[in-house]
């Protein structure tokens, strides 16, 4: 007995002396080789096998960090006397020592601080569920399905992300799964219960012994799904279904609505002109019939009763605008040598009388001249400014109608939008205070941004071969009074006043322009005090005078006065 436990005792000597010296043979720690290294060697081998991990970019869900930044490391030490790196007694290391190692991961370190700011990231994000849809595209219903959203698990994500890493870069967390409202399934449902039946052919409206067909078309442009108690609920949008069915309802018997209106009289102010009622089916009526039956594939029959329809622009909707007296006025006067101005002048005069901006809407002088000039439109070429040179352009003389316009709008207190001076001054607009117009790049626009109806009205005077004048009117109701203030003019450069000759068949003659630099003030005013101020500045370029010499330019030009 006793020389057993001398043998025992030797080996125990032995592996003793064994263990610590070098790590087992076949041992790696995080996936990098160290068997058969000394604990120093393994621990140089471990740093830099692991080095892209400790210094790389760790993902949790959305949020992706350094992992330093995450508090996240490895005590490369300990990991070595982990793997069988140091002098033991025990005897199962022992044999592990002298049979051959194993794999096993590194010892990590975490800083709980910044790891649990980087969790309060993700827990932070949006991870809602989403909703299944079914929407309707010409006449092609698609669902989009859903998806399952989730909630960190927060007590239990720290200990998972220290257990995965440095072995996964992108680490999937515990969560709670959130289900969405409206599934997938459900959507599939309605798909087939009611979209494809709802599209499937035209419905019959029905008004005592008459009858009229909407198009399927007119359905599906007017059917959506709206998410209700975990269902989506079927709805159609009243107002453009009634919109789509005009023609229908013509058929039974109806008639559309006449909105008011707000015209300038013969007495040269606005009046409303009162709405009147129509003959049809209230829409939201209309929506409820048509509804009722497209869930059907037959018999779509929809009863309605026809009556008065009211419009939604109404006489009383008019008459509370306000548009009673002048706050905005400017005239400017332009020369009567050229034809085209009394072509263009007026056109847009009338097509600008009686435009009527609500509250909150914005005018645009391009849509409201009918997009882009053409001599198809009407529109006569005519001097314009393109390239800081005179140039000859369709629906020339427009920039006088635009900068008439925005110095009335100016003056009346109106939200200025969009607009552009031109880059030449042109001594019979006002310096600084005017607006050019170009399509489809350059605009003039300003919104409403009072709580009354604004309407415009266009005058003008004149004859070829005599000074005209253009007036514009803003005509609403006054609340402030508006001013130009604190005016400077600066930077000024003249230029010779001599003419240079331009022989060229396409040349346009060049008056002389001034350059300088302007700024103001424009000044709002209620009761005496001042209640807002906005700055103002533009930089006008030279212009040096040209004479035309070519016969053919000549021609040109004498063509344009008749």
């Amino acid at each position: 007995m006793a020389g057993v436990l001398v043998g025992l005792g030797a080996l125990y000597g032995v592996g003793y002396a064994v263990t610590g010296n070098t790590l087992p043979a076949g041992t790696s720690i995080g996936g990098v080789e160290v068997g058969a290294l000394s604990p120093a060697a393994a621990e140089d081998a471990l740093r830099a096998g692991l080095a892209p991990a400790a210094s790389g970019t760790v993902t949790l869900a959305s949020v992706a960090k350094p992992a330093t930044e995450l508090g996240l490391g490895i005590d490369y030490a300990a990991s070595v006397i982990q793997a069988g790196g140091r002098k033991t007694f025990n005897p199962v290391e022992m044999i592990e020592a002298l049979s051959g190692g194993k794999a096993v991961g590194p010892v990590v370190t975490s800083d709980a601080e910044k790891l649990s700011s980087a969790l309060s990231e993700v827990a932070a994000a949006d991870h809602a569920p989403t909703d299944a849809t079914l929407k309707i595209d010409g006449s092609t219903p698609t669902v989009t399905p859903a998806k399952d959203g989730y909630s960190l698990k927060t007590a239990e994500a720290a200990s998972a992300v220290t257990a995965a890493w440095p072995a996964s870069t992108t680490i999937d967390l515990p969560v709670t799964v959130r289900a969405p409202d409206i599934t997938t399934a459900e959507a599939e449902l309605a798909l087939a219960q009611f979209a494809k039946p709802a599209l499937s052919g035209p419905v019959t409206l029905k008004a005592g012994d008459k009858t009229a067909q909407i198009g399927a078309d007119a359905v599906a442009a007017s059917l959506s799904f709206v998410p209700r108690g975990g269902v989506l609920q079927p709805t159609l949008d009243a107002a453009k279904l009634a919109s789509l069915t005009a023609k229908p309802l013509a058929g039974l018997g109806g008639k559309d609505p006449l909105p008011a209106t707000i015209k300038i009289g013969s007495d040269g102010k606005p009046h409303v002109v009162e709405s009147v009622d129509g003959v049809g089916v209230a829409p939201d009526a209309l929506a409820t019939a048509v509804l009722g039956v497209l869930d059907k594939t037959a018999d779509r029959v929809a009863p309605v009763t026809l009556g008065a329809v009211h419009p939604e622009f109404d006489t009383a909707a008019a008459e509370k605008l306000g548009v009673k007296e002048i706050t905005g006025e400017f005239t400017t006067v332009f020369p009567g040598a050229y034809a085209y101005r009394y072509v263009n002048i007026p056109k847009a005069a009338g097509m600008l009388t009686n435009t009527l901006v609500k509250p909150g809407e914005t005018f645009s002088m391009n849509e409201a001249l009918g997009g882009e000039r053409t001599t198809a439109k009407g529109w006569a070429s005519g001097f314009g400014i393109s390239g800081g040179k005179e140039t000859i352009q369709v629906g020339g003389a427009l920039s006088q109608v635009t900068t008439t316009t925005y110095n009335a709008v100016f003056f009346a207190g109106l939200e200025d939008i969009e607009h552009k001076p031109h880059s030449l001054y042109f001594s019979r607009y006002p310096k600084g205070r005017e607006a050019t117009l170009s399509w489809p790049d350059v605009d003039m626009k300003f919104r409403n941004d009072s709580q009354y109806g604004v309407l415009l009205q266009v005058l003008w005077t004149g004859h070829v071969g005599v000074q005209g004048t253009i007036t514009v009117r803003v005509w609403s109701t006054k609340e402030y009074d508006v001013k130009q203030a604190n005016t400077q003019i600066s930077n000024v450069r003249e230029v010779p006043s001599t003419p240079v000759k331009d022989d060229s068949p396409d040349c346009v003659a060049q008056d002389a322009s001034t350059g300088f630099d302007i700024r103001f003030d424009r000044q709002w005013w209620k009761d005496g005090a001042l209640v807002k101020s906005v700055p103002y500045f533009w930089h006008y370029n030279t212009n040096t005078p040209t004479t035309c010499t070519n016969p053919a330019a000549l021609a040109a030009d004498k063509n344009r006065q008749s």
